[in-house]
């Protein structure tokens, strides 16, 4: 099971919460797919209109937004229930969202 919260230019973006089950190689590396998405209003909200409109150009010229993960993904070894942690952070271009 992956339960992530999503936090996109430090702000609370959303939750992932997704049940799935794959096989995984022992001793090889593997990737769970996850797709996401929230309204362009939580990297742009902001407590006043000049900080909104600071936000706003800010998001279209610098076209990136940065992407905080953290949470677990719980897997099973062997019968095992295991969780592991997950605190990732990258930068996404605004021209990849959606893809």
């Amino acid at each position: 099971s992956i339960d992530i919260d999503l936090f996109a230019n430090g702000m609370e973006a959303g939750n992932i919460k997704q049940e799935m089950e794959i096989g995984i190689e022992s001793e090889q590396d593997f990737s769970l797919p996850v797709r996401i998405s929230f309204p362009a209003s939580v990297i742009l909200k902001k407590d006043n209109m000049s900080s909104l409109l600071s936000g706003v150009l800010n998001a279209l010229t610098n076209k990136e937004v940065e992407m905080r993960y953290e949470g677990s993904v719980g897997v099973k070894m062997a019968g095992i229930p295991i969780s592991i942690p997950v605190e990732h952070t990258e930068m996404q271009s605004l021209g990849k969202a959606g893809k």
